[in-house]
């Protein structure tokens, strides 16, 4: 197993879960500017993310990486977003 293509996937996925969360807070809650930057930084490292969906891993280590990442991420954006209230 190629672990450094196992860490890159990692990292990608919980950075892009955190960046996908900010960009939904955001467009609700900031300016034109601010939410279009956002989305455009998400969608820009979601093209990354994509192609390395493609990656050789295991389809189900894939799977339970994303669905990790997604329930780490969205935790701590929403903790972070509720500590600023």
């Amino acid at each position: 197993m190629d672990t450094k293509l196992l860490t890159i996937f990692i990292i990608l996925n919980i950075i892009n879960v955190i960046i996908q969360t900010v960009k939904s807070i955001a467009t609700v809650k900031c300016g034109k500017v601010a939410a279009a930057s956002v989305n455009a930084l998400a969608y820009g490292l979601y093209t990354i993310v994509t192609v390395y969906m493609l990656c050789d891993l295991p389809l189900m280590w894939k799977a339970g990486i994303v669905a990790l990442c997604n329930l780490v991420g969205v935790y701590v954006v929403k903790l972070i977003e509720e500590s600023e209230e």
